[in-house]
């Protein structure tokens, strides 16, 4: 017979706001029709009345009527740490959230991953058993306490948006959705200084980041020089045939005729802003420290090697390592760091720009694609960097996260136009040949196709105490004496002859 802990605990969620149905035995479905506790909560004594001494597991409707998302993880290995609710599945967990506000409806599968269970869904709860009748789901964390938020990277990865992303102009869409309002705007009948007044806005208040206001207002005029009033149909079906990319980009007028803008660095002649970038050495070449250094520098908007450097946020994704070593190396750099001058001030402003992932402490691959396809590991970053929005993303080494034939360049190529996707820098920590060593030629040391070095538009090579900058597309290549001290890498100091004889040092 049924035990009354069974209809105990289905009341305890029914206390707790949840609208509750019985599901039978050895499956997932409830034995009544139940659409109606899809919208509408049942009353305590229905609920008597279908678990007191009778044979059923507990099933909880999600959805808006229990105000109530369920994220249900069925992938081996996968888990996360959030205090909320959770149950302990056959194959998983269900993590229960709270249902956003201003969402209407929310029900999605997660490629890779599992299920968004919201309206028109149900769960099983404890003490119920699974479907094999020998083990029951089971509370880790107990139902009672606070529900979390329901995370925004698990909405972007059901393909859907919240109430607040619902009119974001993302970047990449921000020139065609300006264009697309002007022209609206333009056959409403309005003049190029009117329509620059609603497009700055518009790019103020939607658009992510907002455009350089000199590019809206050459929308605006760009746009201005059509006819006013409602479009004619025109015969000329050159126009009707053309993609529409060709009524967004700017005229070369407008480019002499405006200031072009300077180049947008993050690292003052060294890494620009919204660019693949790659670092490559030999193995214990001291690469990783230098990627310390770069993180703890952008983070406190510290110099670099003497550079300057814009305040930024940092997502380091590193495999090699697992988080004790890396948080030994990241505190030695910042004590390095104190000890040349940058305040505890800058460090603690520091904390909050830098987000470090130690693959090592994980279960999942890390990598970003599977036969070409995107994996959940992939997926999973996208949401984190579109929610977080760093500015500089680190893969450190590139080869466990690029996930196929370093040689073929079809590979190569796939994969850089994968990484496009996170619309933010890059910067691939890679590996050199066994070659390097032997014959010196910074050309042929990166490791496989020779995309890797194309596709960068910064390349640096450290090694032998020097970091070169053998390709950079926004100035003339140079390079960078070092010496390693006190943990750090810093510049070396330059000697030069004295016109009378002898040597000095020069900072």
């Amino acid at each position: 017979m049924q035990t009354t802990n069974v209809l105990d605990q289905a009341l305890m969620y029914f206390a707790l706001g949840w609208s509750i149905v019985p599901v039978a035995m050895g499956t997932k479905k409830p034995p009544i029709p139940w659409e109606r506790y899809q919208h509408e909560m049942p009353t305590e004594a229905k609920i008597v009345e279908w678990f007191r001494n009778k044979e059923s597991n507990i099933g909880i409707v999600t959805g808006a009527v229990s105000r109530l998302v369920v994220l249900d993880v069925d992938v081996p290995g996968v888990s996360y740490n959030i205090d909320t609710p959770t149950v302990q599945t056959s194959r998983g967990y269900h993590y229960y959230f709270a249902y956003p506000p201003g969402a209407t409806r929310i029900n999605a599968v997660i490629q890779g991953l599992g299920e968004l269970k919201g309206d028109g869904g149900l769960v099983i709860a404890p003490p119920s058993l699974h479907e094999g009748g020998r083990h029951r789901y089971t509370w880790i964390v107990p139902a009672g306490r606070p529900l979390a938020q329901l995370p925004e990277r698990f909405l972007r990865l059901a393909g859907k948006k919240s109430a607040a992303e619902a009119d974001l102009i993302c970047e990449g869409e921000r020139n065609a959705t300006l264009a697309r309002k002007a022209g609206t705007l333009r056959r409403a009948g309005m003049d190029e200084e009117d329509i620059a007044a609603c497009l700055r806005a518009i790019n103020l208040e939607q658009c992510s980041p907002p455009l350089d206001e000199r590019e809206v207002d050459s929308i605006a005029r760009s746009i201005s020089r059509y006819p006013s009033g409602p479009r004619e149909p025109e015969p000329d079906v050159r126009e009707e045939a053309a993609p529409s990319l060709f009524g967004v980009a700017p005229g070369i007028a407008d480019w002499l005729n405006t200031p072009a803008p300077d180049p947008d660095w993050l690292v003052d002649g060294m890494l620009h802003r919204h660019t693949t970038n790659m670092l490559d050495g030999l193995g214990g070449s001291g690469k990783s420290v230098l990627v310390n250094q770069l993180t703890l520098s952008l983070a406190t908007g510290t110099p670099f090697l003497g550079l300057p450097t814009r305040e930024s946020k940092v997502l380091v994704l590193n495999v090699e390592d697992p988080s004790n070593e890396n948080h030994r190396r990241v505190r030695a750099v910042a004590n390095a760091y104190r000890y040349d001058g940058v305040s505890e001030e800058k460090l603690r402003t520091g904390e909050d720009n830098v987000t470090f992932v130690s693959f090592q402490d994980l279960t999942v691959s890390p990598a970003l694609r599977d036969k070409g396809n995107p994996t959940q590991t992939f997926e999973e970053i996208c949401a984190f960097v579109n929610a977080w929005k760093p500015d500089l993303v680190v893969l450190d080494p590139l080869v466990y996260f690029y996930g196929g034939d370093e040689n073929s360049t079809a590979e190569a190529i796939t994969f850089f136009t994968l990484l496009r996707q996170l619309r933010t820098t890059v910067l691939l920590v890679h590996h050199q040949n066994k070659d390097a060593q032997k014959t010196g030629s910074i050309k042929t040391a990166a490791r496989g196709s020779i995309v890797f070095i194309d596709q960068a538009r910064t390349r640096m090579v450290l090694g032998d105490n020097q970091l070169q900058i053998a390709k950079i597309n926004y100035r003339a290549p140079y390079t960078l004496n070092l010496t390693f001290k006190s943990g750090i890498w810093s510049l070396a100091k330059r000697t030069a002859q004295r016109s009378g004889g002898g040597e000095r040092d020069d900072d």
